[in-house]
């Protein structure tokens, strides 16, 4: 699908996406890799980040795991292939974010158009890496 005028005007960011790949050697899996060309180049899209990062250390008994309000959020183009484990890298010139890795989290929601709404997107749930995947 097409991205609507409004798209076009909020969908400022531009990611990669690297998918997973399992290769096998002799008959015998190796460890799966992301494969360093990335499945979608230039992707344009709007990644909504929550800026939220706590590194202190939890109350006993709590975990320190991100959760549904701490998640960073992709919004991109209805039909984009994106799935579960896939890594983004924001590839926006000036954004903070640069270069940051983040997991996709499970698979993307769809927003389809009804009525005279048409919103047409992919809502796509992101978790910050600390470091880049192996393979990238």
């Amino acid at each position: 699908m097409s991205l609507t005028a409004r798209q076009v005007w909020a969908y400022r960011d531009t990611v990669n996406v690297y998918r997973l790949s399992v290769t096998k050697t002799s008959g015998v899996i190796n460890q799966p890799t992301y494969s360093a060309t990335p499945v979608l180049t230039a992707l344009t899209c709007r990644i909504e980040s929550t800026q939220f990062r706590n590194t202190d250390t939890p109350p006993l008994g709590r975990t320190q795991d991100d959760n549904f309000f701490t998640e960073d959020e992709l919004h991109c183009e209805l039909g984009t292939d994106i799935k579960d484990t896939d890594v983004v890298k924001i590839t926006t010139t000036g954004s903070p974010l640069l270069n940051k890795y983040f997991k996709v989290v499970g698979f993307g929601q769809t927003r389809q158009s009804f009525g005279n709404r048409t919103p047409n997107y992919t809502h796509i749930r992101l978790r910050l890496l600390d470091v880049a995947p192996p393979g990238l």
